[in-house]
């Protein structure tokens, strides 16, 4: 938000804290300004950005945690950090998104969209709203095409996380063949009523590309960089009666519904509903895969890191604002307590919406095959092997070159 306002004040009051003090006065409870800053006229805060950091809160129910420091709790927590660090660095996230979306659209070349590419269009163009409003595409290199949809193109979408946009033409929810299964995770509207808690099984449904198939070709907009992510011990929320566990997760840019589907994983891997084998795989570019998609509610921008002002020659922002926008110590006390007071509450009560009976229940429900998936993770492994083999002989040729 931008504001015009005497630029005197910010000599005595750097921070802006008697603007963001007067504008509060006017706003409710739920909607606080933190803190009013000058920069830059050609400011963009969607441009300067370099990183964004999402707090995620995981009710510890969820988790299946006790509280009472046990074991069990002690090994769950540490599978729930053990997964999480695999998304640490830049991987393809294709599995973790809406993949069609961010294909190169190369049928448009040639002269026609393919039926994948003009339903996402007719999505992107039927609606301004997001699933989540948090967990949006935020860097515009890796943004794909509008007319190929985006992540605003789609309102919030059903938690029965495992369904896919296309089926495979036969009735196998599993396989590791050279054929793509062409396994899209769904993100469609939510329902109007919530469904019945669901009973039949439901199994993992992944296949292994063992050649490209030209239909379903990753792009580099799949690809992503994790900066960090880290999961706090459980901490009471609000009154003290719910203890939630929070994700903190930074990173230059996020797919649609990665974040959900990343946290999906983790807590199925810490409940011992999914193989910690299973997400690794997932990360690998021939594998495609169906991940659980955690609920919406809970996910929050925390924060976010800008490139610095570009020099005016008289110094006149960064006297006032420092060399990069970023949030004083002012601030940083007004996010803390309304953290607290506010943020925390309504995260408590949020934790009491029936889909959190409904994935509880959904990943229960988690089968797979065990000679198919023995075989999918050895295809994984021995991806990953060349995969490092051919990093480390990059590296010695970089080496040698730099010597002679």
């Amino acid at each position: 938000m931008k504001l015009e306002c005497n630029p005197d004040s910010f000599k005595t009051d750097p921070e802006g804290s008697q603007l963001a003090y007067d504008i509060n006065q006017h706003l409710p409870a739920e909607v606080q300004v933190l803190s009013v800053q000058r920069v830059n006229s050609g400011f963009n805060a969607r441009s300067y950005c370099d990183t964004r950091t999402y707090h995620y809160y995981l009710p510890a129910s969820i988790l299946g945690l006790a509280l009472d420091g046990s074991t069990e709790d002690k090994a769950r927590m540490r599978l729930l950090r053990q997964c999480c660090s695999l998304f640490q660095g830049r991987h393809p996230f294709h599995n973790y998104t809406k993949r069609r979306l961010y294909r190169i659209r190369s049928a448009d070349t040639a002269g026609g969209a393919s039926r994948d590419m003009q339903e996402a269009a007719q999505k992107g163009s039927e609606s301004n709203t997001s699933d989540s409003p948090a967990e949006q595409d935020t860097h515009s290199e890796a943004r794909p095409s509008a007319s190929a949809g985006d992540e605003t193109s789609s309102g919030s979408n059903s938690l029965d996380e495992c369904e896919t946009v296309e089926r495979p033409q036969d009735s196998c929810s599993s396989g590791t063949g050279g054929a793509s299964l062409n396994l899209e995770n769904t993100q469609d509207a939510e329902p109007t009523m919530q469904p019945a808690l669901r009973t039949t099984p439901r199994p993992l449904q992944y296949s292994w590309l063992d050649e490209m198939d030209p239909r379903d070709r990753l792009a580099p907009a799949h690809y992503r960089h994790i900066t960090c992510i880290s999961a706090d011990d459980p901490i009471p929320l609000g009154n003290g009666a719910t203890s939630a566990v929070k994700v903190s997760i930074t990173g230059s840019s996020f797919m649609l519904y990665q974040i959900r589907h990343m946290l999906g994983a983790a807590v199925a891997v810490a409940r011992g509903d999914l193989p910690l084998e299973f997400v690794s795989a997932s990360l690998c570019a021939p594998a495609r895969a169906v991940l659980p998609l955690a609920p919406a509610q809970v996910l929050v921008l925390a924060g976010n890191a800008f490139q610095p002002f570009p020099s005016d020659g008289l110094g006149v922002i960064q006297s006032m604002s420092g060399s990069h926008l970023r949030l004083g110590a002012k601030g940083q006390t007004a996010r803390d307590s309304f953290a607290q007071q506010v943020l925390h509450p309504a995260i408590e009560d949020l934790f009491k919406h029936d889909v959190w009976a409904q994935w509880d229940n959904d990943l229960k429900l988690t089968t797979w095959q065990d000679n198919e998936f023995t075989t999918y993770i050895q295809k994984a492994e021995h991806w990953q092997v060349q995969r490092a083999a051919i990093a480390s002989a990059k590296q010695e040729q970089l080496s040698s070159a730099a010597l002679q």
